[in-house]
């Protein structure tokens, strides 16, 4: 069988951003665009996410899958 699912999030500063990176060692997406164009309610929650919060995204699936999203911010 498979090993544990594993879960991790982080929130971090970054060149003047902020970075939220998501990531698990699930089994992956056989494409990012794939997963960019879905319509699921995960998907739509992230672009709507990050839409409102005037951030940036990256992606990547190896291994389970990595989002990364940038947003600015002022304190």
């Amino acid at each position: 069988g498979r090993s544990r699912g594993e879960i991790n999030i982080t929130l971090t500063k970054e060149n003047g951003s902020l970075l939220l990176t998501y990531a698990d060692n699930g089994i992956g997406f056989s494409s990012i665009q794939d997963m960019l164009n879905g319509n699921s309610f995960g998907t739509t929650m992230i672009k709507t996410l990050v839409k409102q919060l005037k951030g940036n995204l990256e992606f990547s699936s190896q291994e389970g899958v990595k989002i990364k999203l940038f947003f600015p911010y002022s304190f």
